[in-house]
C-alpha cells in the first residue's frame, strides 16, 4: 500500500514516472494503468480522511461555542434573579395587608394599610386608609394616602414619595434596622420634618408612628397605633 507521503506527488511527477516506465519497457501498458489506479486510490483516501477530520473539528468547535454561550446565559440569569431576590429583602416582614386595632370609639380611629410590590418589582406601593369618628369639636373624617418606594441611583430602595387626599406631597428618605423601617422627610423651607416609622413587634403585629419636628431633631408623636397582619 502506498504511504500518505506518496499522495503529495504532483501530476507532473506521475506523468514523468509513467513515461519513464513505458520507455524502458519495465511495465506493460496494463501494469502502468494499474499503477495509476492505485496511486489515484491513495490520493482519494487521503482527501476523504482530511475532509472527515475537518468535519469532526468543526463539530467540536460548534459544540464548544454552544456550551460557552449556554453557560454565559445561565450566569446572567442567575445574577438577575439574585439581584431581584435581594433588592427588597429588608421589606419581607412588612409586605402584605395590615388592619388597625382601633375600636372606632371617639378619639380612636380605625383603618388599614398595605405594602405590595408593583411594576414587576421595580417599586413598592403603599396604601393607607383611616377613619376618625365625629367628636364634639370635629366631624367624622377620612384619610387616604399613597406612598411609592423606589430605587435610588445605587439601586437601593431608599427613596419614597407620598401623596394624600388632603393635597400633601412629601419626599422621604428611608433608613432600615433589623426590626424597623423609618421614613424621614427631606428638609423643605418653612415646612416641618415628618417621620413615619414601622416597628415589628412580632410576626403578626407592627407598631406605626407618625411624628413631626420643626427642627428635624425633636419629634412629637402625632399619631400612633398597632396593626395586625390580615394575610
Amino acid at each position: 500500500m502506498e504511504s500518505l507521503s506518496n499522495s503529495k506527488t504532483t501530476a507532473a511527477d506521475t506523468n514523468h514516472h509513467v513515461y519513464h516506465l513505458c520507455k524502458q519497457g519495465a511495465r506493460s501498458v496494463r501494469s502502468t494503468l494499474e499503477y495509476l489506479e492505485r496511486h489515484h486510490c491513495v490520493l482519494r483516501r487521503y482527501a476523504i480522511r482530511k475532509a472527515t477530520l475537518s468535519k469532526c473539528e468543526n463539530r467540536r468547535t460548534m459544540k464548544t461555542t454552544v456550551m460557552t454561550l449556554a453557560i454565559c446565559l445561565l450566569s446572567l440569569v442567575s445574577i438577575s434573579f439574585a439581584q431581584q431576590d435581594t433588592t427588597w429583602n429588608r421589606w419581607n416582614w412588612l409586605v402584605g395587608e395590615w388592619g388597625g386595632e382601633g375600636s372606632g370609639a371617639p378619639g380612636q380611629g380605625t383603618g388599614w394599610f398595605s405594602f405590595l410590590p408593583n411594576l414587576n418589582g421595580k417599586i413598592m406601593l403603599g396604601k393607607s386608609h383611616s377613619e376618625y369618628p365625629a367628636t364634639k369639636d370635629k366631624p367624622e373624617t377620612f384619610h387616604d394616602d399613597l406612598i411609592v418606594v423606589y430605587l435610588d441611583n445605587a439601586n437601593q430602595p431608599d427613596k419614597a414619595i407620598y401623596f394624600d387626599n388632603e393635597g400633601h406631597t412629601i419626599n422621604y428618605t428611608i433608613t432600615y434596622s433589623d426590626q424597623a423601617i423609618v421614613f424621614t422627610s427631606d428638609k423643605a423651607q418653612n415646612a416641618p420634618v415628618f417621620r413615619l416609622t414601622y416597628i415589628l413587634l412580632d410576626k403578626e403585629t407592627v407598631d406605626t408612628k407618625f411624628e413631626k419636628s420643626q427642627d428635624g431633631k425633636k419629634f412629637l408623636t402625632y399619631i400612633e397605633g398597632r396593626c395586625r397582619r390580615k394575610n
